[in-house]
């Protein structure tokens, strides 16, 4: 059952849900609790994000400052 929790919450997150979401699916009092244990997962998808806001405002081969995005 673990393992299934943990999936769901890290498909959900990795997939942009909402962190308070989750964490009301999960049962958690506290979204702190969720933030600490999948806090990785939503770190990855920022990071996705990041990557494509990057590619959108990039033209052609022109170097982009990433520290602006705070994205490498």
């Amino acid at each position: 059952m673990y393992h299934t929790r943990h999936t769901f919450a890290t498909l959900m997150l990795e997939n942009g849900e909402d962190i308070l979401l989750v964490s009301n699916m999960l049962g958690h009092t506290d979204s702190t609790m969720t933030l600490s244990r999948y806090e990785r997962y939503i770190k990855r998808e920022n990071k996705k994000r990041g990557q494509f806001l990057k590619q959108e405002l990039t033209p052609n081969g022109t170097e982009f400052d990433t520290e602006l995005l705070n994205i490498a």
